[in-house]
């Protein structure tokens, strides 16, 4: 029987296996340097590709919060010139009021069609002093 250095014997858990590969052979491969990997496991679906509206829908969202409107308008017009979307809609009203930009921020808000975020968007906008009212 094969021994260690200290004189004990190696038992057959201890033996080398071949490397992790033979012993592992259902392991996804190793990660590339800066990207994970992730298995594919059989029978279950991919998942579904994000956008690049959704990527810029959570950019503009993220600016809106943390009070960047400049930013955020940017990428909600970026975003309408793909597709119309009501969040998006409602985040270009209010930073166009928060930055005093009355046109823009009356065009977002007479796009918008539901009664509840137009009743938002015109608090919001009262707090800058601007009407909401009139003519779309």
């Amino acid at each position: 029987m094969p021994e260690q250095k200290g004189g004990r014997p190696i038992s057959s858990s201890m033996r080398p296996t071949g490397g992790d590969k033979a012993a592992h052979p259902e392991r996804a491969p190793v990660p590339v340097r800066g990207k994970r990997a992730v298995a594919a496991v059989p029978g279950e679906a991919e998942p579904a590709p994000v956008s690049d509206v959704d990527v810029l829908m959570n950019r503009a969202r993220a600016s809106w919060v943390k009070n960047d409107c400049g930013k955020a308008v940017a990428l909600v017009k970026e975003i309408n010139e793909k597709r119309s979307i009501p969040e998006a809609l409602k985040i270009l009203a209010t930073c166009s009021c928060t930055l005093h930009h009355v046109a823009l921020a009356k065009q977002a808000y007479f796009s918008l069609s539901d009664a509840a975020d137009r009743s938002l968007i015109e608090a919001h906008c009262a707090k800058y002093g601007i009407a909401m009212s009139g003519n779309e």
